[in-house]
């Protein structure tokens, strides 16, 4: 026989071999104090028991291949565990093992628990049988370190009113190094638990292609000082309520991520469809590239740190406010695209703490389908509101569908010391809206170091500052005008004015030349408006022209008025001018 031959009959008798080695355990297996080894293909099957355990100081070690697993089964109406591992004990499952359960399926308890595995596959129920035990658990983890290498699947199917989660860990280290998956489906409460909870100093770090879609409830929850998160490239993360939650001094740090909070209802809740909740003197650092899409907020910060770099925030909700910033929230967002379906952002007036609040978005774009700007109230009779900043800078731009920079929500109560400042400083930064005072809250205006805001129509703010500003106004009627409680101005600020069709059709029912005296359109209680230079301009976006004759500073002679018909009634023109000839050719 020749060599080739003989090494094929021996590859077949090894296959063979270990086939007839594969033992199927149905009792409990226990290391306790010593080292447990088990081979490709083993198998293990108990009922209201767990099938590994490893204590006082023993080792488990599963030597399997990909291509011949070990299965671990567990059929439990209580809290037993498919793989148990108590205090510095720990446990090897090898490359490619099988865990089944119905109830936990790794557990450790006690401190320096360990265990590894690299292309495990974790099932807490199946995709046709959803598990109905309350104390269901992927992974729960205390103090223990554990590693799930590559490749590694965590698949729950449950059909409950309390839901534990996919992985608790309290302590310790939880880290993959490439593609963990988690999955959890089926039905029950959609607020109350998360894939992945984390407290007591826990550090997780998931590698480079997470993924985790949680169609029942809430993502990560990373809780207590020293808590962390790391997210590698290209993680994916996918909830029905909060997709990440951090609080108490805990910490975030995420690059190149997706983040999708589908969402329950149209509640302006943090607790439905939001992105990042983040509280509690907690931190979250957003290196570059995050894209979070939300129902209601992708940001929702108060008495916590954030900063974001070339990222995307949008929501989807029709009552919804992308970044929604509280008493205490300290959020920085770098050259970003922030789009809101009704507000891009919220300045919440609603906490009984009186830190300040800062948002600083600079540079990138920022929209929305209504006001850019809404701040919302408490409902309860809290006594104390919060001091809230919203600063655009380094050449952001910023544009409502609405043409509403800053709006207050309805209802509530009167709040002490409440205020939104908006801050557009800096050459390139371009926004635009108009401001509507409310009574909630003291609301002012500051342009600054040839920052330019664009507004038509009627604005009402209580202050005004103007700084080596521009503003670009447009008046929509000849009765419009900026009402401000004080206004205060330095350097050189130009207000360039230009006229809507709507006021041109105005002023051609007057004789003309029509006088037309800009320095009434800011109507200051207080303060003067002698450092604004005023021009008019002899055109509009429409077309339409004018002739102007100045005759004193900011005062013009208005005449030869050209009105061309915006698109819409040009279109509208053109067709009716088709149809009468129409008419007159089927005469």
């Amino acid at each position: 026989m020749n060599t080739k031959k003989l090494i094929s009959l021996f590859a077949v008798l090894c296959i063979t071999s270990t086939s007839v080695w594969a033992t199927d355990y149905v009792t409990q297996q226990v290391a306790d104090g010593t080292t447990l080894t088990f081979n490709n293909g083993d198998t293990f099957s108990t009922t209201n028991a767990s099938s590994l355990v490893a204590r006082g100081g023993g080792t488990i070690t599963l030597q399997n291949t990909l291509s011949d697993a070990v299965s671990i089964r567990t059929s439990a109406t209580n809290d037993f565990t498919a793989v148990y591992i108590a205090d510095s004990s720990s446990a090897n499952l090898g490359n490619g093992s099988e865990i089944y359960s119905d109830a936990l399926g790794i557990r450790t308890s006690g401190t320096g628990g360990s265990f590894t595995a690299t292309n495990l596959s974790l099932y807490i129920g199946t995709a046709s049988a959803a598990t109905t035990n309350a104390l269901a658990r992927a992974i729960s983890a205390s103090s223990a370190n554990v590693n799930l290498g590559t490749n590694s699947t965590i698949y729950m199917n449950v059909n409950m009113e309390t839901f534990n989660g996919a992985v608790r860990l309290a302590g310790g280290t939880f880290t993959a190094t490439d593609s963990l998956s988690i999955e959890i489906n089926g039905v029950g409460p959609t607020s109350t638990s998360y894939g992945i909870i984390a407290t007591n100093g826990a550090q997780i770090d998931l590698g480079t292609n997470f993924s985790m879609k949680n169609y029942l409830t809430k993502g990560f929850g990373i809780h207590m000082t020293t808590t962390s998160l790391t997210l590698g490239d290209n993680a994916y993360i996918e909830a029905q309520a909060v997709a990440l939650h951090a609080s108490s001094a805990s910490s975030l740090i995420a690059s190149n991520f997706t983040i999708k909070a589908l969402g329950v209802d149209e509640s302006r809740s943090h607790t439905n469809g939001t992105g990042i909740y983040l509280c509690n003197d907690s931190t979250a650092t957003i290196s570059t590239n995050g894209n979070i899409e939300a129902k209601t907020h992708a940001l929702y910060v108060y008495e916590a740190t954030l900063s974001a770099a070339n990222s995307t925030f949008s929501t989807t909700g029709t009552n919804s406010a992308t970044v929604y910033v509280s008493a205490g929230a300290d959020v920085s967002l770098a050259n970003s695209y922030i789009s809101g379906n009704d507000s891009a952002i919220n300045a919440s007036l609603e906490s009984n703490f009186t830190n300040a609040a800062v948002l600083t978005i600079s540079g990138g774009t920022v929209s929305a389908k209504n006001a850019i700007v809404k701040s919302t109230i408490t409902e309860d009779g809290r006594p104390y509101g919060i001091e809230t900043s919203i600063v655009f800078t380094n050449a952001v731009t910023a544009v409502s569908e609405t043409g509403i920079l800053y709006s207050d929500a309805s209802g509530g109560v009167n709040q002490n010391a409440s205020s939104i400042g908006i801050f557009i400083d800096g050459t390139g930064t371009n926004v635009e809206g108009r401001l509507l005072r409310t009574d909630n809250a003291t609301i002012s205006l500051t342009v600054s170091n040839n920052a330019t805001w664009a507004s038509a129509g009627n604005s009402d703010m209580d202050y005004l500052t103007l700084d080596n500003a521009n503003i670009d106004y447009t008046l929509n009627s000849l009765s419009d005008h900026i009402t401000v409680g004080t206004i205060d101005t330095t350097g050189t600020n130009t207000m360039n004015v230009t006229l809507s069709n709507e006021t041109l059709e105005e002023i051609n029912s007057n004789p003309l030349p029509y006088v037309i005296d800009l320095t009434k359109i800011i109507d200051a209680g207080l303060g003067v408006t002698d450092d604004i230079e005023y021009i008019l301009a002899d055109y509009n976006r429409e077309g339409s022209t004018w002739e102007i004759n100045k005759i004193a500073e900011g005062v013009y002679e208005i005449s030869n008025i050209n009105i061309v018909p915006e698109p819409a009634a040009a279109a509208g023109l053109l067709g009716a001018l088709a149809l009468l000839f129409v008419v007159r050719r089927r005469k």
